[in-house]
């Protein structure tokens, strides 16, 4: 029977993945355990279907289908269904016939990334009055969907408009540069367009990394991305780089735009992308004399301690602020209201700050952080100097 699924259109395999998993969330164990033996075999029969070389059809029906329930306000975030992803992960583990291939890894990244999805949604919902923390956990919930490219274009999306709304230009420009890295490197495994994610390297490394993760199955419907629409993605990536006083960057930039336009002939276009490019460049130098542009520094703060998340040691909070012109007063002040926000309110009084972390990051091992203690660490980058080795 499995082969029917994993084979041909991907709506059945659909289907089938949304009715298991909310299965696998059902009051009667009997009922999670089989559905759980059920879904698990399906995800073996995909990976032996594809001669051993993955299980990307299930991979992507579920993701899609756990975002299709969360869409219908079904709750998946309880102890029933944690249970049930760990039983998968046994069976995966414990299976001596797929020992030495890559299939456990496999099904321990999925059952990764639907946790990150689930503990993210959730914490949206806690945390809706923080625009950092929200911001920071819309960035996991947008990672986890880092192989369906659909689902991870509409949270870099929302991440962007929380930006803009905010007043965080150079942040909302980075979202929209992830997203016309997503949208080429889709077109480059269709085979489209020449070049994809890696020719945003000299702009973010960040980039290449975070956007090669793309999964593509060919029994599901081809997203509507064409050459056309990555070009306007990178021309609105372009505005939001002038808005941002990014202008060294806006050099890449056009480097990824113009050939386009020249292909096409599109000479009216080209006399604009050359006229905006002499502009940026007189703006790098106008703003070298004058040293009018404050570029201000990132402060990111990570909290790390038993006490906080319910007893797991993991980092419990990740915030980053966007500091422009911050005396150390001011920012002593801001990091005391940080950190009341950040633990104090969110995980309790009885948090205590014990100590903080250098910025190479040594001394991360918190199982020496028991009992309600909390270890802070400290994380700032100027953003002038990352602007003058661009």
């Amino acid at each position: 029977i499995f082969p029917l699924y994993v084979s041909g259109n991907a709506q059945f395999c659909g289907r089938l993945c949304y009715e298991l998993l909310r299965c696998c969330n059902s009051r009667l164990s009997s009922i999670r355990q089989e559905s759980c033996a059920l879904l698990y075999l399906l995800m073996r029969s995909n990976f032996e279907f594809s001669s051993r070389k993955g299980l990307t059809r299930v991979h992507l029906q579920v993701i899609i289908s756990v975002s299709q329930m969360l869409g219908n306000v079904i709750g998946l975030n309880n102890a029933r269904f944690q249970e049930s992803l760990s039983l998968i992960n046994s069976y995966a583990s414990s299976d001596k016939v797929m020992k030495g291939t890559g299939f456990p890894g496999e099904v321990k990244d999925l059952t990764k990334r639907i946790r990150t999805v689930l503990m993210a949604t959730a914490q949206m919902r806690e945390h809706h009055h923080d625009p950092e923390m929200l911001v920071d956990l819309q960035h996991s919930l947008a990672n986890s969907y880092a192989s369906t490219p659909e689902l991870r274009h509409t949270w870099l999306e929302t991440m962007s408009r929380n930006h803009v709304r905010d007043g965080n230009f150079s942040e909302a420009a980075m979202c929209q540069l992830h997203v016309a890295a997503l949208m080429a490197e889709y077109l480059k495994l269709k085979k489209v367009h020449p070049w994809g994610a890696e020719a945003f390297n000299k702009i973010s490394s960040n980039i290449a990394h975070d956007e090669r993760s793309l999964k593509l199955d060919a029994g599901v419907q081809d997203i509507q991305y064409t050459e056309f629409i990555l070009l306007e993605q990178l021309e609105q990536c372009a505005d939001y780089m002038e808005k941002a006083e990014r202008y060294e960057l806006l050099g890449e930039l056009n480097r990824l735009i113009i050939p386009i336009y020249e292909s096409k002939r599109n000479y009216e276009a080209l006399a604009h992308r050359y006229q905006t490019l002499a502009q940026a460049y007189s703006k790098i130098v106008e703003v070298t004399r004058s040293g009018r542009r404050l570029l201000g520094r990132y402060y990111r703060v990570a909290f790390f301690g038993q006490c906080l998340l319910n007893g797991t040691r993991k980092v419990a909070a990740v915030v980053k602020k966007f500091l422009r012109n911050m005396s150390t007063g001011e920012m002593k002040i801001c990091w005391q209201d940080l950190r009341y926000r950040c633990y104090m309110r969110y995980y309790g009084s009885y948090c205590e700050m014990i100590g903080a972390f250098n910025e190479d990051g040594k001394g991360k091992d918190t199982k020496e952080n028991d009992g309600a203690q909390v270890f802070r660490e400290n994380t700032a980058r100027d953003t002038k100097k990352e602007m003058e080795r661009t």
